[in-house]
């Protein structure tokens, strides 16, 4: 066959996925208006069995069932973002009063990698504010003033070597909250990715403490 023709091919059935997850998105946005008060939109306690059976179908198919999950689980994660917006500006959702600011481990390992990640979506999901804290441990001036700040931090370590608590330790700043990942049962994995049981879990267990401390600390 003709290799124009198979990519042709390629781009209809990706028009076709595109068409789906519109259609996807649209149920999304009924949901959100369905829910007139809701204290934990993630529902991760939903998450958690359905990305385990997409990954069942997936091999079913052939198909490499972590890879699927993982796809699922950015869906669900963008779908939960959007449902936090638009329940938001309906003032369905209450906002954070003083976000807190969150550091993580950003190094190799799969552990390393999840700490960011998971920072990386608090900050753009507008539930924290996240900060460099290879700045903070570089003695950078700016990024040392935000630290010593005052305002509520949350510390998410990768394993218990603490890169992001002892380099805030080192301008005698004291995490409100400290997180370590391999504590939550997360593995230390080099040249590999965490899987999306993980990532789930871990945000399961992390959104409570941000909203915890945004509470706390904007009363």
């Amino acid at each position: 066959m003709n290799l124009d023709v198979l990519r042709q091919q390629i781009d209809q059935l990706d028009q076709q996925i595109i068409v789906l997850l519109a259609e996807r998105l649209a149920i999304v946005k009924a949901i959100a208006d369905c829910k007139a008060r809701v204290e934990d939109i993630q529902a991760y306690e939903r998450l958690l069995p359905m990305l385990a059976a997409r990954k069942v179908m997936a091999e079913a198919h052939q198909l490499d069932g972590d890879f699927v999950a993982r796809l699922f689980e950015q869906i669900a994660q963008h779908a939960m973002t959007l449902q936090r917006e638009r329940m938001a500006a309906g003032g369905k959702q209450p906002q954070p009063s003083e976000k807190p600011t969150v550091y993580s481990c950003s190094g190799c390992s799969s552990a390393a990698q999840l700490a960011n990640d998971v920072a990386v979506s608090l900050d753009r999901e507008g539930m924290a504010t996240m900060s460099c804290i290879a700045g903070v441990g570089g003695d950078v001036k700016s990024l040392v003033r935000k630290a010593t700040a005052g305002k509520p931090i949350l510390a998410i370590d990768g394993c218990a070597l603490a890169c992001v608590r002892k380099s805030l330790q080192r301008h005698g700043v004291k995490p409100d909250a400290h997180v370590v990942l391999s504590e939550l049962g997360v593995g230390k994995r080099q040249h590999q990715s965490y899987t999306s049981e993980e990532s789930l879990r871990v945000r399961a267990q992390l959104i409570p403490v941000v909203q915890q401390l945004a509470s706390t600390h904007g009363t």
